[in-house]
């Protein structure tokens, strides 16, 4: 019998990954308590490789963090017996190289991991110790001012959830009632907006009570974001279902009841950036222990191999994510719609006509919607000016966190224009090339088979900040522009590309039709 053994360490983002040994078939491998041999958890097992998620080890329904104390890895056989297994000379050699602290809030609290080998030489064992620390000069005196200050807060989330207990024990459930909301915006768009009009197509605004609340709550005062809340707090203990499309904070402190499913169909399709707790550890990752995204019933997606992704984003188990497609795509996908919002672009911009039209759209940088920019210094108008000359135009859509708009100075605004209060789907179908950096706006443009080029100055420190899903020199389907100059080299040069948006649109879509929204209606509402 084979005797499994970690041959190398690494970490992935907040992935542990353990490569093995020879692997014995059937065999199962968990982390296990050195406290209590009784408790231990499941480790994924692909290709001879373990990998430990730190934000959610189980993949079960807990979803909890592995607890603070020490730990060791090991096999389980039929009969429930343990194995604790051993660890290479090399593998050892490493481990002191592999500690880490994950910071996860903005009060100095870390998720401290070491790594170390026990037992005799060639028989060593590898442990996990986990801890909880935090790094907080303040006195005694500040800390409890800080508690003081926070007590309002505490007394308003009490509140909350004492609200929503008593009203939703008050409410009769008979599946009928849908919620469609969202806290980051002030109007319905996107999936939603497309699955509403779904519903309203089918006649299932007759047998359904369908609600719409759209706010945005992120930059609310304290009294006002309690008002808010406390509406929508009635509002939810009266639905079956709730459809979001974003991050929704109110469900960081309610529990929605049993009778409430709560329906996440993610604004962004597929693209490079990691969001969720695919960022555990750097500025603005979801809280390691309380977050909104693990409240989720379901999770609509557009494709099966965007599941492990998904999972790590939202640290959800597999089984809680639907690949039925997004609703949006539907419309993009209508031979008249799309026909009338690629003219309505090119009624409202005579200009663009029999031009080549080229739309830059890059991602935000900074940590959030508050503190989203873009370096538009990094744009050199006047190269792009001449490179345009009288045969194209350079579109500019900037991503709706930001705000405030691009300065084109006059003698550049023939040929350059911001275009960031325009319908996007219509922009898309209007380009002949996008220009991006690390949006998935990619996504939807990848079904056009048209040419993208990517503008990456700031690669390095996006991957250290931020970090990415995949490799991102493998991946992007298009020509990695480090400067202006490169790109505009890229634009001038013939498209070679094709083979590469394919294997893109294979990753993101099962489904290639306009029936995304009829499938997640079928699979959960009718």
């Amino acid at each position: 019998m084979p005797h499994e053994r970690i041959e190398h360490i690494t970490w992935i983002r907040a992935q542990l990954k353990l490569r093995l040994s020879d692997v014995g078939e059937g065999t199962r491998f968990v982390i296990v308590s050195k406290m209590d041999p009784f408790v231990w958890y499941p480790l994924t097992h692909v290709n001879n490789t373990l990998t430990l998620f730190l934000p959610n080890v189980t993949g079960l329904s807990g979803k909890e963090m592995l607890p603070g104390g020490c730990w060791f890895f090991a096999t389980l056989d039929e009969d429930g017996q343990l194995q604790p297994m051993t660890i290479s000379d090399a593998a050892r050699k490493d481990l002191s190289s592999l500690e880490r602290e994950f910071p996860y809030d903005k009060k100095g609290h870390l998720y401290c991991v070491e790594l170390a080998a026990e037992g005799s030489r060639g028989k060593e064992a590898c442990t996990l110790r986990v801890s909880f620390a935090r790094k907080d000069a303040r006195s005694c005196k500040e800390r409890s001012l800080s508690w003081i200050t926070q007590l309002p807060a505490k007394i308003a989330d009490g509140y909350l959830k004492t609200l929503y207990a008593f009203l939703s024990r008050c409410h009769t459930y008979q599946g009928t009632h849908v919620l469609l909301m969202s806290e980051t915006k002030a109007t319905i768009d996107g999936n939603l907006q497309a699955l509403n009009q779904r519903l309203d197509e089918r006649g299932l605004d007759k047998k359904y009570v369908i609600t719409s609340l759209f706010q945005e709550t992120l930059s609310l005062s304290r009294l006002a974001l309690l008002r808010s809340w406390s509406r929508l707090v009635a509002l939810l203990a009266q639905q079956d279902f709730v459809f979001i499309d974003d991050y929704a904070p109110i469900f960081k402190f309610i529990k929605l009841n049993r009778h409430t499913q709560l329906i996440q169909i993610w604004h962004a399709g597929v693209g490079f950036k990691a969001v969720g707790y695919a960022r555990f550890g750097k500025e603005g990752s979801p809280d390691a222990r309380a977050s909104s995204h693990r409240q989720y019933d379901h999770v609509v997606v557009g494709s099966t191999p965007l599941i492990p992704v998904y999972q790590e984003v939202f640290a959800l188990p597999a089984d809680k994510f639907l690949p039925l497609g997004l609703p949006r795509i539907d419309s993009f996908l209508a031979a008249d719609p799309v026909h009338d919002a690629s003219a309505s672009i090119l009624e409202q911009h005579p200009d663009f006509k029999r031009k080549r039209r080229i739309l830059f759209a890059p991602t935000y940088r900074g940590t959030g919607q508050a503190e989203a920019f873009y370096p538009a210094d990094k744009l050199d108008l006047r190269k792009i000016f001449d490179f345009c000359g009288d045969e194209a135009v350079f579109l500019i859509k900037l991503h709706p966190f930001i705000k405030g708009a691009v300065t084109i100075p006059e003698n550049f605004a023939s040929r350059i224009f911001d275009v960031s209060d325009d319908d996007l789907n219509g922009l898309l179908h209007c380009a002949d090339a996008l220009i991006t950096d690390y949006s998935s706006i990619i996504y939807e443009y990848s079904l056009l088979d048209r040419p993208m080029y990517f503008l990456a100055f700031d690669l390095e420190d996006y991957q250290s900040e931020r970090g990415f899903h995949w490799n991102y020199e493998a991946i992007a389907p298009g020509p990695i522009c480090r400067d202006l100059d490169t790109l505009l080299e890229s634009l001038r040069a013939e498209d070679s590309y094709q083979d590469k948006r394919e294997a893109f649109r294979t990753l993101g879509f099962d489904h290639i039709d306009p029936h995304n929204s009829d499938r997640l209606i079928d699979t959960i509402l009718d």
